[in-house]
């Protein structure tokens, strides 16, 4: 191998749907995390107006977005591709090989571009009961919860390869890995965030 760096684009399209939940929603300074908990603190006396916006401010406060779009950040796709990578002993070289231009990935869907459009088309909700507190485990106690899903969706995303770090026919086998084993993004335990991808050079 040489100690070149090949740009390439990853182009992929999803096959199974997208769901996203962000990690800011658990700050306790996140504005939609504050709001959410004013509406929860009611308990029993919540309106049927409160429980909509509820499920509002959930679905705000998990989508990733940039400047009112959705996109999909580097650091899932970073992982996403390094986890891949364990499946063939390569998760070290795709840490050090490949590297991802963007910091943020735009996504492509048929939808509404702005959040604040999307988010009142539920075809891009996923309401599914689940734990409303993990960290309390099976005490938590269960209850509705709503993700951002998007059920069309693809990317495009720019790297960079470091080709003294990873053979070429690697990289290929990782990203076949990652979409078709691995997905991205939130809930692939259940299956969710699978894609086909294909790389070439740029």
């Amino acid at each position: 191998m040489s100690d070149a760096t090949i740009p390439a684009t990853i182009e992929a399209i999803g096959i199974t749907p997208l769901v996203m939940a962000n990690g800011a929603m658990a700050a306790a300074d996140n504005e939609f995390s504050i709001q959410f908990a004013e509406i929860v603190s009611k308990g029993s006396k919540m309106t049927r107006e409160d429980r909509h916006n509820k499920d509002l401010l959930q679905w705000r406060g998990h989508v990733y977005e940039s400047g009112g779009r959705p996109v999909i950040p580097a650091n899932n796709l970073n992982r996403c591709l390094q986890n891949a990578g364990k499946a063939f002993r390569l998760g070290p070289s795709v840490q050090r090989g490949v590297l991802i231009t963007d910091s943020e990935i735009p996504l492509d869907y048929k939808g509404p571009p702005d959040v604040r459009d999307l988010i009142n088309d539920e075809a891009f909700w996923w309401r599914t009961v689940a734990n409303l507190n993990p960290t309390r485990g099976l005490k938590g106690g269960k209850g509705t919860k709503v993700w951002p899903q998007f059920t069309k969706w693809g990317f495009t995303a720019h790297i960079t390869v470091i080709a003294d770090a990873i053979d070429w026919e690697d990289l290929l086998r990782v990203v076949e890995m990652a979409g078709s084993g691995e997905g991205i993004c939130d809930a692939r335990r259940l299956g969710k965030g699978r894609f086909a991808a294909t790389v070439t050079r740029a």
